[in-house]
């Protein structure tokens, strides 16, 4: 995907991270997400979070755009949101 102005480029960046966000809001809802906060870890719980931070970092890559031959994503984002938990 390739834009032209500083405008669509910054508006393109911040969609993808508007994506990421609500994502991890969601999953802070979760039953999974609440027992980790109290200091619950159990493997169920851990295998319901992992895919889904693993699936914001994949977004995060794979969404990049292209500026002048550089790949602009934010693929940093999944992981930092990941590691909160």
């Amino acid at each position: 995907m390739a834009s032209s102005g500083f405008g669509d480029l910054f508006l393109v960046l911040l969609q993808m991270i508007c994506v990421i966000i609500v994502v991890a809001y969601l999953n802070t809802r979760t039953a999974s997400f609440t027992q980790v906060l109290d200091g619950i870890f159990t493997w169920k719980g851990q295998a319901r979070l992992i895919p889904l931070s693993g699936a914001r970092s994949i977004y995060g890559t794979e969404s990049g755009i292209t500026i002048l031959g550089a790949t602009a994503n934010v693929r940093d984002l999944g992981p930092m949101v990941g590691g909160l938990a």
